[in-house]
């Protein structure tokens, strides 16, 4: 029985000395998950910081890397996020980093061993404030693993670490082969009226969006744009359709491109009406990622208004023909 007693204590104190290892948060297509939960792996600090107006109780971790050899270790806190819902997602780290001359604050996130993204770190007058830095990325149903690095090439006689307090995760839109979404949807620049269109028998009770370039001060014409973020769970060859309003009238083009993640320039097949009231579709073949994808419509190149003139567009969907 004595051997059995020690045999049980000797188990406890083993399990004891097991470092504790970040739980997954609950599968939700929102949450959040403190830094002091997460794995740290390669910091100068691996405890909490409880100083400079943390804005939790529970403190918040350094991304400070530690010395290694005769660099930098990478430094490291991984978060696990579990979605229900593939789709593009809004990542938020607040965090705290006082600026100081000579010194770039700085952090990079990286989801599921992807690309490095740069996050928008903004040093403050002191660690008492803490702010919200945003990136939207793709994550698939299941489970993420979500990275918080210093930048490749660290150095510490430059680049300084910033105080974490959390990472959290909101469900901006669901990804899907086959949708829609409508001009006035999108993210919309240098265009001669940035308000929707209630003109010419628009298909949508909220308008349309002319794609009249603005003028500049010079007089040359600015790069006008509509971006639609379109979100696929199968990379592959998709169709574009972009539904559209143009006036015929002679000796003028209508005209539009269409880039996909700053790729080549595709010219639409635009054909003037008979008047604003006829609305028709114009389909081109590309090829989008999994994931984010930037489609971009815009005036041609050495546009010029004497010839060129704008469409209104209604909508852009897109429709998978073959996937990879």
């Amino acid at each position: 029985m004595k051997k059995l007693i020690s045999l049980v204590l000797s188990l406890l104190l083993a399990a004891a000395c097991i470092p504790a290892v970040a739980e997954a948060a609950p599968v939700a297509d929102a949450g959040s998950i403190l830094a002091v939960d997460a794995v740290a792996m390669g910091l100068a600090n691996m405890s909490p910081q409880v100083k400079g107006g943390e804005s939790t109780e529970r403190g918040c971790i350094g991304l400070q890397s530690a010395a290694e050899g005769d660099g930098f270790a990478d430094g490291c806190l991984m978060f696990p996020v579990e979605v229900a819902t593939s789709g593009a997602y809004e990542i938020t780290v607040r965090y705290a980093a006082k600026a100081k001359e000579g010194q770039t604050r700085c952090a990079d996130l990286i989801v599921n061993e992807g690309e490095r993204i740069h996050l928008p770190i903004v040093g403050q007058a002191d660690w008492n404030i803490y702010v919200d830095a945003k990136v939207t990325v793709y994550l698939p149903a299941g489970m993420n693993t979500l990275y918080l690095k210093n930048v490749e090439g660290f150095d510490n006689s430059t680049y300084k670490a910033i105080n974490v307090d959390f990472l959290a995760w909101t469900l901006i839109a669901p990804s899907a082969d086959t949708g829609r979404i409508l001009a006035v949807d999108a993210v919309y620049a240098h265009l001669n009226d940035m308000n929707p269109q209630f003109k010419g028998g628009e298909s949508s009770d909220r308008g349309v969006l002319g794609l009249q370039p603005a003028t500049r001060a010079s007089g040359a014409f600015a790069d006008a744009r509509i971006e639609f973020t379109v979100v696929v769970d199968t990379a592959g060859t998709y169709e574009i359709t972009v539904r559209y309003a143009a006036k015929a009238k002679a000796g003028q083009t209508r005209c539009c491109d269409l880039i996909v993640n700053d790729g080549e320039r595709v010219h639409l097949p635009i054909v003037g009406q008979a008047d604003w009231n006829v609305y028709v579709p114009a389909t081109v073949t590309v090829e989008l990622q999994q994931g984010l994808n930037v489609i971009r419509l815009t005036n041609v190149e050495g546009y010029d208004n004497s010839t060129f003139k704008s469409i209104n567009v209604d909508y852009l969907e897109w429709k998978l023909v073959t996937g990879e």
